[in-house]
């Protein structure tokens, strides 16, 4: 399954505005802690409302209170009391009950607190978790992400001030993710310095997903940018690591940016697919001269 850092935000199907709880891999130390009983008996009222199905390396038969749930094909939300979504794997239940993993305390007080699946606030939740409502965002959020997603792609000349004006529009998400990963989509390179300079606070809100965006737009100077500002680099998973898909784009001075900034090149990637693969082994199947630089 693929890894998220707990806290960070949900980009696994689409950009959502809930916080990754729970996205463990095969590298998460097992350490058997005790856990909260009622945390399990609520978490597996949410595994009734499945959300995104997902394709999971593991699948578990739990059986508790003579009651068979068959995990690791769906994902669940929870919400708090205070606003904030969150988005786990079912396979959260298994990682807390075997494998001693302990969530962060918001999300264990949401789950344990927070409206439950069968509540009016959670019923009206799920009926606008669609595309077409940014997955479960109110009217207000929903104007305000596609005014400023208009102003990027406009390229607005008054895009920046109004950031400015209204500070609380960064944190906002689009259909394309956060307002800096909407703005290298787009372009739009005076909101894309802007952003960058003005603040760090969501530089890795989408774990690290800017970096590749801008890879695949062969916007090295926003690469440099990013890698200058510290942007997180996913090595956990194959398919997110930067220089692969810097090798992707059989762009020569991009692949030499990213080698330049001391990224990591001796991973080993070990899954289904592959077995002791590096990034020597997928340079093989590219131009000699990308080989060569590594």
């Amino acid at each position: 399954m693929t890894y998220y850092e707990d806290k960070s935000y949900y980009s696994e199907q689409h950009f959502e505005n809930a916080q990754n709880i729970g996205w463990l891999d095969s590298k998460f130390e097992i350490e058997k802690k005790e856990y909260n009983d009622q945390l399990i008996n609520n978490l597996l009222e949410y595994v009734k409302y499945p959300f995104n199905m997902i394709r999971s390396n593991m699948i578990v038969d739990l059986a508790i209170k003579n009651t068979s749930y068959k995990l690791g094909f769906s994902e669940i939300r929870v919400l708090g009391d205070d606003g904030k979504k969150y988005a786990a794997p079912d396979l959260i239940i298994h990682y807390i009950k075997e494998n001693g993993y302990q969530p962060p305390l918001d999300f264990v007080e949401a789950v344990l607190n927070g409206p439950k699946p069968t509540t009016e606030i959670y019923q009206d939740y799920l009926k606008r978790y669609n595309e077409s409502n940014l997955w479960g965002q109110d009217d207000e959020y929903i104007e305000n992400s596609k005014y400023i997603k208009e102003k990027i792609y406009g390229n607005s000349r008054d895009t920046v001030s109004i950031l400015e004006k209204k500070q609380r529009l960064k944190g906002i998400i689009t259909a394309d993710g956060s307002l800096l990963n909407t703005s290298i989509k787009a372009k739009n390179v005076e909101v894309i310095n802007y952003l960058l300079e003005s603040s760090t606070k969501y530089l890795d809100k989408f774990s690290g997903a800017e970096l590749i965006t801008a890879i695949n737009y062969r916007q090295i100077d926003t690469v440099k940018k990013l890698l200058d500002k510290g942007i997180y680099i996913n090595y956990r998973e194959l398919k997110k690591n930067p220089l692969i898909k810097a090798m992707d784009t059989k762009d020569v001075e991009l692949v030499k940016l990213l080698l330049n900034s001391d990224i990591q090149k001796d991973v080993i990637y070990n899954n289904e697919f592959v077995s002791n693969f590096t990034i020597y082994d997928y340079a093989k199947e590219y131009p000699p001269e990308l080989l060569a630089l590594l």
